[in-house]
Formats: C-alpha cells, sequence, structure tokens
C-alpha cells in the first residue's frame, strides 16, 4: 500500500485533500502495484521460475531485483521463506547469464533468508549453503570452496535423522565438482561409493534412483583409464531405460549419452560414438532441456568432435559454429566463460583445416579471457595456453609455441598432479611438437617419460601405454633407430590384439607403423605383409568410397612397392590415392602434394624426368595457394623440385630453388638448424657439385651432415648420404659408418615416393581431446 500511495502522491492534478476525486484521465492502476506485497513477491517468483524454464535467465533479474531491494517486501516472518526462494532463483538466472559475482552475492543472502526463515539445521538451509559452496566455484575461490562443501555434508551428517536423499547428493556432487576436476580419482571412487550407499537407504528405495550416481561412476571410470567399464555401466543404463521411460531422467539420459560417445571415441569407434552423440543432440531438441544442462554435458561439442576424427572437419565447424551462434544470444560478452569450450575446440579444428592465422587469433583471446577470469594458474588457463601452443606450431612457431606449452605443463602438474590425464595430454603435444619440428631426441626423451607415466598411473597392458609406445617408437624412427622402434610397435601391436572389445581402427594404425619401419629398414617384404593387412581393415572400416586412412595406407604400400622395383603397381596404387585425395578435399597442401611427390619418384625411377618435374611443380602450386611461397612447408617441396632439377642437368635453377628455400628456413629460428635446413644444404651440395664446383659442395654437405647427426645421429641413412659427398677421412665424424638399410642394399639415391621422411612431410598432428 506504501507503493500505491506514493505513485498517488506523485500523480499531476492529484488533490491532496480529503474526498478531491482522481481525474478521469488518471490511467488503472496494475494488478502487480496495487496487490499486498506477499502476493507481488509470490507473483514474481512465479514468473521468475516461467523465466528459467523457458531459458530467458536475463529476465529473471527483471523480475526480482525491483522487489528484493524493497525492504517492505517479503519482510514478515510470513513471508520470509518465499523472499529466500527469490534470492535463490535470482542467484540461479544470474549464473546462467555468467554474472557470477552476482550470483555469489544471491546466494549469500539465500542462505541468510532461509536461516532466518526456517532455521539454520533445515534441508533448506543447507541446500542453500551446498548451492553457495559450489558458487564460490565460479569466483575462482576453489579451496574455499570444497572446505564449505564439506563443512554442509559433515552438518548434514550430523542431523537425526539423517536426510538419506539429501546425503547421497551431496557425496555424488562433491566427486563431480571437487574430486574428479582435481582427478583425485581413488577418493572420488570411494566417495561415490558413499554416496550410492546412502541413496540406499533412502525410505522406498528403488534401483532407478542409482541412475546419476552410476552415470556419475562411468565417468569416473572413463578418467581412470577404464574406457570398457564405463561402458558396460552406461549400456546397461541406457538399455534399461529404453525398456521403462521413467527409470531415468532425461538429464540422466542426455548425460549418459553423451558420455558413451566420449567413451567410444577413446576406444577409436567414431561411427558408433557419432551415433550416441547424435542421440544425445536430438534427446535435447525433442526434450526442451534448459540450455544450462546442454551446456554442461556439452552434446554438440562431442558430437563435432567425432565428425573431426571421421574426417568430416567442414561439417564439424558448421556444427561449432551453429552452438557458438546459439550461445552467443544468451550470453553477454564475445569471450565468455560458456563460450569457451566451443571456441577452443573450433580453434583446434581450424588448425586441422589449416587456418593457423585464425585459430591462433581466436585461441589467443580465449586464453586471454580465462587467464583474466580464471586466474594465471588456473587448470582451465593451462589448457587454453595449450591450445593456442598448437595453433603456434601449426604456423612454425615452434620457439613460442615450446614456451607456452612448457609453462603450462608446469602449471598443470602442480594443480592436477604430474601423472594425471590432462598432464599426459600436454607432454604428448609437447613431443609432437618436438617431431614437427625436427628435435627427434627430445621428442623421444619426452615421450619416454609419458610412457613411464602412463604404465604407473594405469599398469603395463592398458591401452593407453600402446598408444604412447606407438608414439616412442615414432620418434625412434625418425632418429634411424628402426630397431628399438620395432620392438616397441610389436609390443603395442600386442596389447591392441588383445584389446577388450576390439578396437581395428587402432590395430590398424599400429600395423600402418610398423611396415613403415619395416620398409624403412629395407625389410621389403615384411612391410609388404603388414600393410596388405592395414589396407585391408581399413577398408573394412571405411564408411565411404574416399577414406583418408585407407589412402594414407595406400600411399605406404606404394613406397613398399615402388622400392621392390614393383612400379607399375605402385603408380597405380598411387593414382587411387591421389583421386581418393582430391576428392575429400582438392585444396588439401599436405596429403596432395606428398603424394605427387611419391608419384614423381616412381616416373624418375623410369627416366621420366620431365614427368616427375611436372607433378613436383603441381604440388609446390597446391603448397604456395594455400600456405603461400613463404611457408616453410612449401619450402620443403621446392627442395624436392631442386633435386630433380639436378638430375635433369639445370642445377643452375635447382640452386636458385635451394636460394630461397634455404631462405625461407634461415628467417625462422624454429627452422635454422632442423633437418628441413639440413636436406635443402645436402641438394645445394649435389647441385654444386653437378655445376663442377667440388670445394663449395663439400662446404654444403658439411653443413648438412652436422645438422643430420645433431638430428639422427650418425647412423642414420641421411647422414650418411651426407658423408659420401665428404672426402674419405674428412667431416665431423670421420669415415663413413655401415647403416642399417646399406646393409639391406637400400637404394640411397633414390627418393621415396610417399612415406613421411622428416625431410619431406611435416608430422601428422593427432586429434588432442578437451579436458574440461
Amino acid at each position: 500500500m506504501a507503493l500505491l500511495a506514493c505513485t498517488v502522491a506523485l500523480t499531476p492534478g492529484w488533490a491532496a485533500t480529503p474526498g478531491a476525486a482522481a481525474p478521469t484521465a488518471t490511467p488503472a492502476k496494475s494488478a502487480t502495484t496495487a496487490a499486498p506485497p506477499a502476493v507481488q513477491l509470490e507473483r514474481a517468483v512465479g514468473e521468475a521460475r516461467q523465466h528459467l524454464a523457458l531459458d530467458r535467465p536475463e529476465a529473471v533479474a527483471a523480475a526480482l531485483e525491483p522487489l528484493l531491494k524493497s525492504p517492505n517486501v517479503g519482510a514478515a516472518p510470513a513471508e520470509a521463506l518465499l523472499r529466500a526462494q527469490a534470492w535463490e532463483l535470482l542467484a540461479t538466472g544470474q549464473e546462467r547469464c555468467g554474472r557470477f559475482d552476482a550470483a555469489h552475492t544471491a546466494h549469500r543472502q539465500a542462505v541468510a533468508a532461509f536461516t532466518t526463515a526456517v532455521g539454520a539445521q533445515d534441508r533448506r538451509t543447507l541446500d542453500a549453503r551446498r548451492l553457495l559452496a559450489l558458487s564460490l566455484r565460479d569466483v575462482q575461490r576453489e579451496d574455499e570452496a570444497e572446505r564449505h562443501f564439506r563443512q554442509v555434508l559433515a552438518d548434514r551428517l550430523r542431523a537425526q535423522p539423517v536426510d538419506a536423499a539429501a546425503a547421497a547428493t551431496d557425496h555424488r556432487l562433491l566427486v563431480e565438482h571437487f574430486l574428479q576436476p582435481r582427478w583425485r580419482l581413488a577418493e572420488a571412487e570411494s566417495v561415490l561409493q558413499q554416496a550410492i550407499a546412502w541413496r540406499r537407504q533412502v525410505p522406498g528405495f528403488r534401483e532407478e534412483q542409482l541412475v546419476a550416481e552410476w552415470v556419475t561412476l562411468a565417468g569416473l571410470q572413463l578418467n581412470q583409464g577404464r574406457p570398457s567399464d564405463a561402458e558396460s555401466v552406461l549400456l546397461r543404463l541406457l538399455e534399461r531405460a529404453q525398456a521403462d521411460p521413467a527409470a531415468m531422467p532425461d538429464s540422466e539420459r542426455l548425460r549418459a549419452h553423451v558420455l558413451l560417445g566420449r567413451v567410444q571415441m577413446r576406444q577409436g569407434r567414431y561411427t558408433l560414438a557419432e551415433q550416441a552423440l547424435r542421440q544425445a543432440v536430438d534427446q535435447f531438441e525433442r526434450t526442451r532441456l534448459g540450455s544450462r544442462v546442454a551446456d554442461l554435458h556439452g552434446a554438440p561439442l562431442q558430437l563435432a568432435e567425432a565428425l573431426a576424427h571421421q574426417e568430416r572437419l567442414p561439417e564439424a565447424e558448421k556444427l561449432l559454429r551453429i552452438e557458438l551462434q546459439r550461445l552467443s544470444g544468451q550470453v553477454r560478452g564475445e569471450f565468455h566463460p560458456r563460450l569457451w569450450p566451443v571456441q577452443r575446440r573450433l580453434g583446434l579444428l581450424l588448425i586441422d583445416l589449416e587456418r593457423g592465422s585464425e585459430a591462433e587469433a581466436l585461441l589467443r583471446q580465449v586464453a586471454a579471457a580465462t587467464t583474466r577470469l580464471r586466474s594465471p594458474r588456473h587448470p582451465e588457463t593451462a589448457l587454453a595456453e595449450a591450445d593456442l601452443a598448437s595453433a603456434l606450431s601449426d604456423l612454425q612457431r615452434y620457439g613460442d609455441s615450446e614456451r607456452l606449452l612448457k609453462r603450462a605443463l608446469q602449471s598443470l602438474s602442480q594443480t592436477v598432479g604430474p601423472v594425471s590425464e590432462p598432464v599426459s595430454r600436454l607432454r604428448v603435444q609437447l613431443a609432437n611438437m618436438y617431431l614437427e619440428w625436427g628435435r627427434f631426441g627430445a621428442a623421444a626423451s619426452t615421450f619416454r617419460a609419458e610412457l613411464q607415466a602412463v604404465q604407473a598411473r594405469l599398469g603395463p597392458r592398458h591401452p593407453e601405454v600402446a598408444t604412447t609406445q606407438s608414439q616412442l617408437a615414432i620418434a625412434l624412427m625418425r632418429q634411424g633407430r628402426l630397431a628399438d622402434a620395432a620392438v616397441l610397435l610389436r609390443q603395442a601391436l600386442v596389447i591392441r590384439e588383445a584389446q577388450q572389445p576390439p578396437v581395428p581402427a587402432q590395430v590398424a594404425e599400429t600395423l600402418g607403423w610398423l611396415g613403415q619401419v619395416y620398409m624403412d629398414a629395407d625389410d621389403l617384404a615384411r612391410a609388404e605383409e603388414i600393410l596388405q593387412r592395414a589396407l585391408a581393415l581399413r577398408r573394412q572400416l571405411a564408411t565411404h568410397r574416399h577414406d583418408a586412412a585407407v589412402l594414407t595406407v595406400q600411399g605406404h604400400l606404394a613406397g613398399v612397392w615402388s622400392l621392390s622395383g614393383k612400379l607399375d603397381a605402385s603408380e597405380a596404387m598411387l593414382r587411387e590415392a591421389i583421386a581418393s585425395a582430391e576428392a575429400l578435399n582438392p585444396t588439401d597442401p599436405f596429403r596432395i602434394p606428398n603424394l605427387l611427390v611419391g608419384q614423381a619418384g616412381n616416373l624418375r625411377r623410369k627416366g621420366d624426368f620431365a614427368g616427375a618435374r611436372a607433378l613436383v611443380e603441381r604440388a609446390l602450386q597446391v603448397r604456395q595457394q594455400a600456405l603461400g611461397t613463404e611457408s616453410g612447408q612449401t619450402a620443403i617441396v621446392e627442395t624436392a623440385l631442386a633435386r630433380i632439377l639436378t638430375a635433369m642437368g639445370q642445377p643452375q635453377e635447382a640452386r636458385a630453388r635451394l636460394g630461397h628455400a634455404i631462405a625461407v628456413f634461415d628467417r625462422s629460428d624454429d627452422l635454422r638448424e632442423t633437418p628441413f635446413m639440413a636436406r635443402a644444404r645436402l641438394r645445394l651440395a649435389e647441385a654444386l657439385r653437378a655445376e663442377g664446383r667440388p670445394a663449395e659442395a663439400r662446404k654444403e654437405a658439411a653443413t648438412a651432415l652436422r645438422l643430420f647427426e645433431r638430428a639422427y645421429g650418425p647412423r642414420h641413412d641421411d647422414s650418411n648420404e651426407a658423408r659420401k659427398l665428404q672426402p674419405p677421412g674428412r667431416g665431423p665424424c670421420g669415415p663413413p659408418v655401415t647403416s642399417v638399410r646399406q646393409a639391406g642394399g637400400r637404394r640411397l639415391a633414390t627418393m621415396r615416393p610417399f612415406p613421411r621422411s622428416p625431410a619431406a612431410v611435416r608430422v601428422p598432428r593427432p586429434r588432442r581431446r578437451q579436458a574440461r
């Protein structure tokens, strides 16, 4: 009534004398304004709940804040509970809008209001304190948040009788929000078992009431490196839900489908993962769950990940941009925390699409926003910086990438532990960056440290151990340590073939690398046998005619046939692979040039130098159009072209090409001392010798030898090839050293058709799973 009186007193022309009549022009007062305070608040609370149900969090503050600021609304004891509920709804609305400081303040007001209304030990007050503790995480007070949350749990357990349902929920949330994100997995499993025990004590307990706990257990098993156990739990829950839809809430069904997709991606079963994730997306659209639920489980984000693993990059980008647009309409600011997961995955996808500059701009802004809002030492900041480092590696700024990755690795090790899975992912990323950089010794050392960590965390025969063994084998192969690499790959293959359920894609990948090792060791019969097995598996798994994994193995097998003298078979295989690569992406700056250079090697062996030159020039044009003339990747193909020009008797033109390539490498601190530069120096030495300038040729060969030996050691074929241009007894390491491949009769003067030698192409970048 005070509001009504205030309105009447301020109305123009109103007579402030008893009995004065109001002018007829005065508009009628609204029912809300005329209603008593309790009625106003009750209506506002109802409106706020409706706004949240319709995913309109911005409207919640407009409905509630004017009334909550009024000292007269909700002041009566009978209205205190309604006021507490209003504060809690306001906090929820502020959280959904990303205004975490305001949400935390509203949660504090809600706790105070519930305490006044119903007492400190009432369940509703304890529930409000639970939400207040969780809100501390959003304002970067995580240690304090866990202390407060544990205090709520302790107070809950001291109450008599204990509210078993609330105690079960508190234990589960302790796992999901504090223990699991910090990789305290053993403690998390123990606490989750307590949650299950409390849930069983709820009066009228039914087994389906454990759905949330079982889904959380599956997520915990996935983080523990037990994807098969997680899959078994999830499939059992989803089968039960299909038979009885009421047995599983929509939100938990969504969470289970997303988690099942993540499990199947971890196992390399990307088609099945896509099916599970599409079910999750369809379910969200059908049930109209709130967007906050969808954000927490990330169905569209994980579906984009599954598409990317299947080389369907344009589809994945379209999906991510649609999701980003949907979320952007719900928050304020271009780099709001709710947008970070999608923005980070989009940035990584842009790297896979060879749009490194665009990726760097996006990921740099996300990393800056994360640092500002989460603090420099927050785990999420470390992961955002690691994503930025991926973009820098793609742009061949390896020094900057290394510094950023080492900082992120140190920070993450301190916050979640040195043997945790997020730290492992960053360590693998650092090692792969060293492979791209040409620092194979550093890559091998980093992979060896990772192998020790993963064996300590998961045991010696876990599938993740096989993955790391394969990665270490690749680094050793780059160093020319073929026997060591073959041993590791055979060990990895034993683990892969014994894995349950079997994952043929991972078996095929291991076979592919093992075949390359045998090819490099000139064990061509065994290489052909292994690669034929890999190709058969890849063709069985292919879902369409042009498959990226199939054409990769085709390229390697064609290389074996070329070295075996089966040039016609090699040419036919490469023609098929080139056609597939062009169908997948006609401007692919890596696969297509690699295959073209490989086919050029076959023509060169047949003496068709003009045909070989035409193919390499076409490869160079593809690289130049996609990456520019000053890219290090373009300079690598230019080096290959120079070799053919020298063989055609055009050493002057070869020198001009090599001069440009060497200048490109020399301008980059990251490429100046790598095998890429060594390869260009070696080809320059060959051109100078063909021109009759032996002294200059020996000088260039000595530089190439020094760089090759630093990267590979003295027994590698590339080191021996450079040493052959030195006079007897000269050079950094004296006389030539017999290599494994020389002993096997390897044709050192030929250009290998496709296998990815470190001086020919970059190392394939594995797709990174994001940790949130």
